[in-house]
């Protein structure tokens, strides 16, 4: 089962989920727990998004 969400609020993405991946094209470009993600973004299309919101 795959399950996709889009969220602008990631302060409640941090609470309410334990892992975060990142989509590109189609393909995970970053994953890993979201607190992690979102405070240390490694992918510049993560970092875009972030920056965005």
């Amino acid at each position: 089962m795959i399950y996709l969400r889009r969220s602008g609020d990631h302060a409640r993405m941090q609470v309410r989920d334990a892992l975060c991946h990142v989509l590109h094209d189609g393909m995970i470009v970053e994953n890993g727990p979201s607190h992690k993600v979102i405070a240390n973004p490694q992918h510049f299309y993560t970092r875009l998004l972030i920056d965005a919101s």
